[in-house]
């Protein structure tokens, strides 16, 4: 319930939460007072716009009508921000959605190791 009353200090109308299975909420939200100061992932847009392509009622900070900033983070690591799954039946599309996501990740670093590696010439002693 404090989680709840979190949502509702930054002006969120938490009667409608239960329209949601998914939220994607901005990383820093469980240590913020003011909304000005909220910060998502840009993964975490990503994500919640997957999410929906696969069918679920999922929430993000703008359908929630918070204006957070958007952090962009340039390394193999996958930022999410703060998930709440609402509805345990939506569990197995998030997991799936996350991997999918992950193994892109990957697979994009691969390729660029490779090219790398492809371009450089062996020498002999």
């Amino acid at each position: 319930m404090e989680d709840w009353k979190k949502l509702g200090e930054f002006g969120i109308d938490t009667s409608i939460l239960s329209r949601y299975q998914i939220l994607c909420l901005p990383e820093n939200i469980q240590n913020q007072a003011d909304a000005s100061e909220l910060i998502d992932a840009g993964e975490s847009i990503t994500l919640s716009k997957l999410l929906k392509e696969e069918g679920l009622e999922c929430a993000n900070s703008y359908d929630l009508g918070l204006d957070a900033k958007v952090s962009d983070r340039r390394g193999l690591g996958l930022w999410l921000g703060s998930i709440w799954v609402l509805n345990h039946a939506a569990l197995p599309l998030l997991i799936n959605v996350v991997g999918r996501l992950l193994g892109e990740r990957i697979q994009k670093k691969l390729e660029a190791s490779k090219q790398q590696y492809s371009g450089q010439k062996l020498s002999r002693f």
